[in-house]
């Protein structure tokens, strides 16, 4: 991504996610080090989250950004859409990837002694709700109850 294109993007994120907002939308480039921002967004919401949702929310915002990187069909150029919103029950995200034109991501078994393929495996075990949404991209949401 060109300097001009991480300005764009900056503004954008500092225009729509402030710190006293209950939904944090993050446009982020096709960069493994844009992962470390999504999860700094999490720490927008501690205040009335309980911790543990917190800590779970961080985990699976890294495991969805990893896996929409790694799996996505967004170009080098390309993005990918982050939210994470504050409802009266649960706390949500959402990754996008907007280009994304490839194959649904599938729940899989996983060897218990793997370092790799955990990422829809935490989603289904750490989230109250999951799911994913195809047509203009792919977007892959999950939500953690806060009680």
């Amino acid at each position: 991504m060109s300097g001009r294109g991480r300005e764009a993007a900056a503004s954008e994120r500092e225009a729509s996610a402030g710190p006293a907002t209950s939904c944090a939308r993050l446009r982020l480039a096709c960069d493994p080090a844009v992962v470390a921002e999504a999860r700094r967004a999490v720490a927008r919401f501690e205040a009335g989250v309980p911790a543990t949702v917190i800590e779970s929310a961080r985990l699976l915002v890294t495991e969805l950004v990893t896996n929409s990187l790694l799996h996505g069909n967004a170009e080098r150029d390309g993005w990918i859409d982050v939210l994470i919103e504050r409802r009266a029950r649960c706390l949500r995200i959402e990754v996008a990837d907007p280009a994304s034109t490839g194959g649904r991501p599938v729940l899989r078994s996983v060897d218990p002694t793997s370092t790799s393929g955990w990422g829809l495996q935490l989603v289904d075990r750490l989230a109250s709700d999951w799911g994913i949404e195809t047509g203009a991209g792919t977007c892959v949401w999950c939500e953690l109850s806060t009680g």
